[in-house]
């Protein structure tokens, strides 16, 4: 919104002529009302094709310290599961009675409603927290009494990462390798003259730079690889940097003394690459977790599929048995039994059949099969979207936007969210919308020509009796000639300031 005159500004230069009757901001966020409006009711289009829906809704709060909830829905188009933003509500306050209030006009956004919702809900995916997932008192309980057959779906994404929590909260070995990375991370992070002085010794040892990366956040597993990969990777490095500033005075010398000695220790460097093999395994689940293509069928084996991986690490030969191989052929002939003739006879031809494809094959002599499967298609099994969606609410409302209307903030993420890229995007049902949308006749060339009797004249044309094409002929036809001529815009006597159009084409001063 803030560089829609600056975008104006750089289309005139460029030799388009863009008239002046809708440059400014009340225009612009009426052009995104309706690109945002239109948007929704694609989805709501889709919506109503399909005999399954589930919800998942999530909390977070934005750049003015404000409580936002975000709804998405998922349905099943043709067999592939479609998980699409529905909206982003501000409720007044966390309770349950107000989050489900919230989340039901987000959902009437896109065209569900009570009745709507009765006859199509059949999951609710939300991240375990009480106020949603309680069975008396979350918003999971309003849902189930709305449908009964509706299904609660705790997030297995954050299910995984609080087993693995769970798992090493007591392992005091991981809290030593937390101290050290973490320690490291906020070392050489707060310390400009640090991290130089990290650069130079890998540019000694002809090694890339790899900085100590952060343990955590939003993506715990693929952060913490990435934390223990580089620690690895860069530990020539980083333990030749610590022993310098072992000479130095102050914090810097403590700090370094103590994360040399947990270097130094062959427990901890130990733990480190047993975490790595476990961690790799866990951040592919997670990722496969968070994928929209995930169905609830899938989740349990994806999990034996890892606990598999991670129990063969107990029977695997490790670097530790390479002294034993030339003595023991059953235990190597084990380790390569992947390259045995008789599973490389099923290499070559890999089978492989999606969703989408059995229900183009038997969408009409099966429909009711493809029913049931659209069902469990349908079912969600992450909130991933709902953290994808608060990414993007943190890109669109910064600090520097911090007074960003909640309206304007909802309708700028569902561009972002539903709408294709600048060069596939058609305005085309955005333009017929805005144009049948106003109060009373739109005028797109009120402020052009010679004077203002001269514009209402030439515009006397009812707009709404054009399709968007002809809306932008026929405005160009009119400005052209005024441009090329430049005609200077003569204010009307009763206006002293300038017009600006809301959305109701009144005139509002500024």
């Amino acid at each position: 919104i803030s560089g829609y005159n600056w975008l104006c500004d750089l289309d005139e230069a460029k030799g388009l002529t863009l008239g002046r009757t809708y440059r400014n901001i009340n225009a612009c966020t009426t052009f995104i009302k309706y690109i945002a409006t239109t948007a929704k009711d694609q989805v709501a289009d889709e919506i109503k094709k399909t005999k399954f829906v589930s919800v998942t809704s999530d909390g977070a709060t934005d750049a003015s310290i404000i409580e936002q909830e975000i709804v998405f829905v998922r349905y099943s188009s043709k067999g592939e599961p479609v998980a699409k933003f529905a909206g982003l509500r501000q409720p007044l306050s966390p309770d349950v009675t107000n989050l489900f209030q919230t989340i039901m006009e987000a959902l009437e956004d896109v065209g569900l409603n009570k009745e709507e919702l009765e006859k199509k809900l059949v999951g609710f995916g939300c991240d375990g927290a009480s106020v949603m997932g309680g069975k008396k008192g979350g918003v999971s309980a309003y849902l189930t009494r709305l449908q009964p057959n509706c299904i609660t779906v705790h997030c297995f994404a954050h299910r995984l990462e609080l087993a693995f929590k769970d798992a090493v909260k007591e392992n005091r070995l991981y809290d030593s390798y937390s101290l050290l990375l973490m320690g490291l991370y906020y070392f050489y992070h707060n310390s400009p003259k640090q991290r130089q002085s990290l650069k130079q010794s890998f540019l000694s040892l002809k090694q890339s730079s790899l900085m100590p990366a952060r343990v955590g956040g939003t993506r715990w597993a693929g952060h913490m690889v990435l934390a223990i990969e580089n620690f690895v990777k860069g530990y020539p490095a980083i333990r030749a940097q610590l022993e310098i500033c072992i000479t130095q005075k102050g914090n810097t010398q403590k700090n370094s003394r103590g994360y040399l000695k947990l270097m130094k220790r062959p427990d901890v460097i130990a733990y480190l690459h047993l975490l790595l093999d476990v961690l790799s395994p866990l951040r592919l689940l997670s990722l496969t977790l968070q994928s929209n293509q995930t169905t609830l069928a899938d989740v349990g084996e994806k999990i034996d599929v890892a606990k598999d991986v991670i129990s063969s690490f107990k029977e695997s030969v490790n670097c530790l048995n390479l002294l034993i191989f030339s003595s023991n052929g059953p235990r190597l002939k084990q380790f390569f039994r992947y390259h045995d003739p008789e599973a490389s006879t099923y290499r070559g031809r890999p089978m492989k059949l999606t969703w989408p494809e059995v229900h183009s094959l038997y969408h009409e002599s099966h429909e009711n099969v493809l029913a049931v499967i659209d069902l469990i298609v349908t079912l969600p099994t992450s909130s991933s979207g709902n953290e994808r969606g608060f990414s993007q609410m943190k890109l669109t409302k910064t600090s520097i936007r911090s007074r960003l209307s909640n309206a304007n903030l909802n309708n700028s993420m569902a561009i972002q969210m539903l709408t294709p890229g600048v060069k596939e995007f058609d305005p085309d049902q955005a333009i017929n919308k805005w144009t049948m949308g106003g109060k009373r006749e739109r005028r797109p060339i009120f402020n052009e020509g010679s004077s203002r009797k001269r514009a209402r004249l030439e515009s006397n044309v009812n707009l709404s009796d054009l399709g968007s094409v002809e809306v932008v002929k026929h405005t160009a036809a009119i400005l052209e000639p005024a441009a090329q001529q430049n005609i200077p815009v003569e204010q009307d006597e009763e206006a002293e300031e300038e017009v600006i159009f809301s959305d109701d084409e009144g005139v509002v001063s500024d």
